[in-house]
């Protein structure tokens, strides 16, 4: 069997060399040789939250990357790995290649993963203001909001003009 290994660092996606999973860390696993490809995003037990949902990420744009359009993608928490997981004992590594997706990064975490991922850090309990600003609801209405407003603009202008140009037509038509 072979696999390509890739490990989950924030918006790091890292090849690794070797099939040892580290508890504190997430792996996006390529099978790409079997009857059907697979993707699978292992989760150790003490990995983070925001690593978790950059995977997810990650994984979608390397099913995209890779043309691996018939493949699945299937989440595995550590210690419930199904029957169905490569035995990585045995597998045969492919040399993967770094994958790096800052210009594709999304722009929003969801806010429940910042406060989970603040809390476990910072040692807070859960409840309490994180201490870093996060991209909340209200702040993304008020920038639809301000979309929209902006957009309502410009299709009010170009209605101006259009019913100019039909004014400008219909005197040609007159005329000819």
């Amino acid at each position: 069997m072979s696999l390509m290994i890739y490990t989950v660092s924030g918006k790091d996606i890292i090849p690794v060399d070797n099939t040892d999973l580290n508890e504190e860390k997430i792996y996006i696993i390529l099978d790409t040789h079997a009857k059907r490809p697979k993707i699978w995003i292992w989760s150790g037990s003490n990995s983070s939250m925001i690593d978790r949902y950059h995977a997810g990420v990650s994984a979608t744009k390397i099913k995209s990357r890779k043309k691996l359009y018939g493949a699945s993608i299937e989440v595995v928490e550590s210690g419930a790995e199904p029957e169905q997981f490569p035995n990585l004992s045995e597998a045969q590594l492919l040399e993967a290649t770094e994958e790096t997706f800052e210009e594709e990064a999304p722009k929003f975490i969801p806010e429940h993963v910042v406060e989970a991922e603040t809390e476990t850090k910072s040692g807070l309990e859960p409840g309490l203001p994180s201490q870093e600003p996060a991209m909340t609801p209200e702040i993304m209405v008020q920038e639809d909001n301000e979309l929209k407003e902006q957009f309502k603009s410009f299709l009010l202008d170009i209605s101006m003009h259009l019913s100019e140009l039909k004014d400008k037509i219909d005197d040609f038509i007159k005329n000819f």
